[in-house]
């Protein structure tokens, strides 16, 4: 496995566009940076919400989840926001897409598991996008992970078994039958296999974009835990998907 994570990106100069409006998400506008790459940038972000986007992204990336690229921006004080890359005209989630998404059980299996590994409570209909691709079929994006816990590592640890609850996002989740449960459950071996020396990787370059290198330490301390855990925290989470049907 590599040791070096996909990188987060930096990016300087951006010039604003159009405002974005989703309910239940986070205030953003589309921005143009000098090369052209059109982002979706969220400017009123705490540390500890890029903290969360970002460690996310990385985790995301090693599991193969489909994620926009993201990356970081820094205004004049250094302050950083998160930019994620802005995926055009999609429709959202509705149970009834699940039969058309490419690789809807592997996908949505691999996104439990993360969101049960971040402890993420903040999924919604509106953060996971749907791309059209032609012939009826739908590519998914899962964003928005800024309200994960993992964003506040010291509070973590002092809960470090909590299991998200999905209830008060009123998230309408996939069937939960064989095919998710098995990719959610392989996706959680696969976290649970992440090495020492990933993971701080992992930890050193979320800090780094969200210019906060003094949680590095406590975020790698709950990230070992969470990621031995998820065997344990995935199947509650997973209880409590199912009794949001």
């Amino acid at each position: 496995m590599d040791l070096i994570p996909r990188r987060i990106a930096r990016v300087g100069t951006l010039h604003p566009r159009q405002e974005i409006r989703v309910p239940n998400s986070s205030e953003a506008r589309v921005a143009v940076g000098d090369d052209g790459t059109e982002w979706v940038h969220k400017e009123l972000m705490g540390v500890n919400q890029v903290l969360a986007e970002a460690v996310s992204f990385l985790l995301a990336n090693r599991l193969d989840l489909p994620v926009p690229t993201g990356g970081v921006s820094r205004d004049s004080s250094g302050s950083p926001s998160w930019l994620s890359h802005l995926i055009h005209a999609p429709s959202h989630w509705q149970p009834s897409l699940f039969e058309s998404i490419e690789d809807g059980p592997e996908s949505m299996g691999t996104m439990y598991a993360l969101d049960a590994l971040v402890a993420n409570e903040d999924r919604h209909d509106g953060n996971v996008l749907l791309e059209h691709r032609g012939e009826g079929t739908l590519r998914p994006w899962y964003i928005d992970f800024a309200n994960a816990h993992v964003g506040s590592p010291a509070g973590l640890m002092g809960c470090r078994d909590l299991v998200p609850d999905p209830r008060p996002s009123h998230f309408r989740p996939a069937p939960l039958g064989e095919a998710v449960v098995r990719a959610a459950t392989a996706a959680a071996h696969r976290v649970q296999a992440f090495s020492a020396e990933c993971l701080a990787a992992d930890a050193h370059e979320a800090c780094d974009a969200a210019a906060c290198p003094d949680l590095e330490s406590e975020l790698l301390r709950v990230l070992l835990y969470r990621c031995s855990e998820l065997g344990s925290i995935l199947p509650q989470y997973l209880r409590a998907l199912e009794a949001c049907r």
